[in-house]
């Protein structure tokens, strides 16, 4: 049967922009990358491209690492295939970096950085480009960000209309970038089977919840830590690894704002417990949702 091309452009149909995970050290899981999404395809030749590759998995474990000019990458791949009649691919997601490393000297380059979405060539019709691939996941031993670290974590590009002939030339059409990677410290390689060894007496074990809703309504407004022992220290960062809130002696008083007071974004945050009764430091992860 013939196919019939026209040329809809009211309705956008790229692909989607990769997601950043959501991820802890408490889900003793390593992700690799996943293939970006696709843009528009219907084609009956089958002429559409797929996603790119993603990432793959780095664990460096040393007692000191030095820098150079040498890169530490996870990257996804860049979709470089521009279809002319069909739906482009999507940029591949980043993979996984994790550092087990107590000390760097020089500059330590890493990307976990996602692939850039395909774009479209086509000087007649308004087609899907890809997303971009979203960024990956580093992890690094230790609580703070190492000031000689030069680390890349970004989402990909989205693909475009690049002929230009195209009724859309230079347009996304509905395609999106993929989403910022990202970075977690603290992150601490045990030796032997269990990771965390909880001293306290069972019948006093902690309650940690994984979800606050602080919308002022009087129902989980607050992180409550059920049977937290007194004195124990909390520090809570975003994706980026910036601090948005601490206490010497939490008294599960955390509403979802940072430092300044002001209420913090909806999404997935990153705590350290500390307490002289638990033998080592407990960490996670508390989803802010409004």
């Amino acid at each position: 049967e013939q196919v019939i091309y026209g040329t809809c452009t009211n309705l956008p149909i790229g692909g989607d922009g990769g997601k950043a995970l959501s991820v802890s050290q408490s889900m003793n899981k390593l992700f690799m990358g996943g293939g970006g999404g696709s843009g528009h395809q219907n084609d009956n030749n089958n002429v559409g491209y797929h996603g790119k590759n993603g990432g793959g998995i780095i664990f460096i474990s040393a007692s000191s690492i030095e820098g150079n000019s040498y890169i530490i990458r996870a990257n996804g791949g860049n979709n470089t295939q521009m279809p002319n009649t069909d739906g482009a691919g999507g940029g591949g997601g980043a993979g996984t970096i994790i550092l087990n490393i107590n000390s760097i000297s020089g500059t330590l380059n890493l990307e976990a950085m996602g692939g850039n979405g395909g774009n479209i060539n086509s000087p007649l019709y308004c087609l899907g480009p890809g997303g971009g691939g979203s960024g990956g996941v580093v992890w690094l031993k230790g609580t703070l960000i190492p000031s000689n670290l030069d680390l890349k974590i970004d989402g990909g590009n989205s693909g475009k209309q690049v002929h230009i002939s195209s009724p859309c030339t230079g347009s996304k059409f509905g395609s999106t970038d993929g989403e910022t990677g990202l970075l977690l410290y603290s992150y601490i390689v045990q030796e032997g089977v269990e990771c965390i060894q909880d001293t306290l007496d069972s019948s006093t074990q902690i309650f940690i919840p994984n979800v606050i809703t602080p919308n002022g309504d009087g129902q989980n407004d607050y992180f409550v830590i059920k049977n937290i022992p007194p004195n124990t220290e909390i520090v809570i960062f975003n994706r980026w690894g910036n601090k948005v809130f601490e206490s010497e002696n939490y008294l599960n008083n955390w509403d979802g704002t940072n430092l300044r007071g002001e209420k913090v974004s909806d999404g997935v945050y990153f705590f350290v417990l500390r307490n002289k009764g638990i033998e080592n430091q407990i960490t996670g992860t508390i989803t802010v949702m409004r």
